[in-house]
């Protein structure tokens, strides 16, 4: 299944690792507006190297169909990027989020349902084990209905984007878009959509477009979510996520500071047990993530991200943003 990747930041060449890893997918071009860039990477990768998806699209013909298109451009080219794909026959994988506009996530929803073009986001987290657990813990009421999921993500201050492009709210959508959707979308998985909305935001005066936010999500079954999140760690503050969903019997908590990596710890009657599930998925997030992609694509298959979904994640930041004001 052939493949164009347009996109050659952190995030790209992330994807570009992965599928170089599963077998029944094959990068045949690479995009990116920095040529000297792309020619250097499609030498290692044995692909051809274009400045542009046109013309990708079209110097890459000769190698046949052109499955699908993997966009990592920062998010306000999602919307030209995922169209000019689909008007090319191509399906389409968009890193997260869908859009940072409104008008972006459901213009490319709506060309895909004009096109029959299959669109995922790559909303990672649900492609790591101890969210896929706690998701079938709610399914199954395990430990009886979900009352409460929290969630906390938090870094320094990015300063691995290109020309520092997170730093500009009109473009990054600000923490809360770029970070904290993360927790929104696992949250929605869980609960499903938010019927209300409430938010705190706390800025930096050297840090325009980076914040620390605290949100509230209400749900029509009562339960709650509160998600937290923050881009205003100082410099050498390592990385760090982690959950507490609270059950009428139980709850579950991880994070990476306490937890072995795919684990978790249940609490239930008096007990504390810890779970592992290192072997359930690779540990790599990211390749089981395009796994499952090109999986899903030659078996016909649904996507684990539905693109209402994703859709839905843009609009509940969107609404939390409102809540501010």
């Amino acid at each position: 299944m052939n493949g164009i990747i347009i996109g050659l930041g952190y995030m790209g060449k992330t994807h570009l690792q992965a599928y170089a890893s599963i077998p029944k997918s094959r990068i045949v071009g690479i995009v990116d507006a920095n040529k000297a860039q792309a020619d250097l990477v499609a030498k290692e990768y044995g692909c051809k190297s274009s400045t542009s998806l046109d013309s990708a699209l079209s110097t890459c013909k000769e190698e046949g169909t052109i499955s699908f298109v993997d966009i990592c451009l920062p998010s306000p080219f999602h919307r030209e990027a995922a169209i000019t794909a689909m008007d090319y026959g191509a399906d389409v994988i968009i890193e997260k989020p869908l859009a940072v506009s409104l008008d972006d996530a459901i213009a490319i929803v709506k060309k895909a349902e004009q096109l029959g073009r299959r669109v995922m986001i790559a909303h990672v987290c649900r492609f790591m084990p101890q969210y896929d657990y706690i998701k079938n813990v709610v399914k199954s009421e395990k430990f009886g209905k979900p009352l409460f999921f929290g969630a906390w993500r938090q870094s320094e201050v990015p300063g691995w984007s290109k020309d520092n492009w997170l730093h500009d709210r009109s473009k990054s959508g600000g923490t809360i878009m770029d970070l904290m959707i993360h927790d929104i979308d696992i949250a929605n998985w869980l609960f499903g959509s938010p019927k209300g909305f409430a938010a705190t935001e706390v800025g930096h005066p050297n840090h325009s477009g980076c914040s620390h936010v605290v949100t509230t999500l209400k749900y029509a079954n009562n339960a709650y979510a509160s998600i937290e999140g923050g881009h205003l760690m100082p410099d050498g503050y390592p990385f760090l996520s982690g959950f507490r969903l609270v059950c009428e019997q139980g709850a579950i908590e991880w994070n990476t500071v306490h937890n072995k990596p795919g684990s978790i710890v249940e609490y239930s009657k008096g007990n504390a047990g810890f779970v592992s599930m290192e072997n359930e998925t690779p540990a790599n997030p990211y390749l089981n993530e395009l796994n499952h992609f090109i999986h899903a694509l030659e078996t016909k298959t649904p996507f684990k991200v539905d693109l209402q979904e994703a859709l839905l994640a843009v609009e509940t930041v969107h609404n939390l943003l409102a809540s501010m004001s």
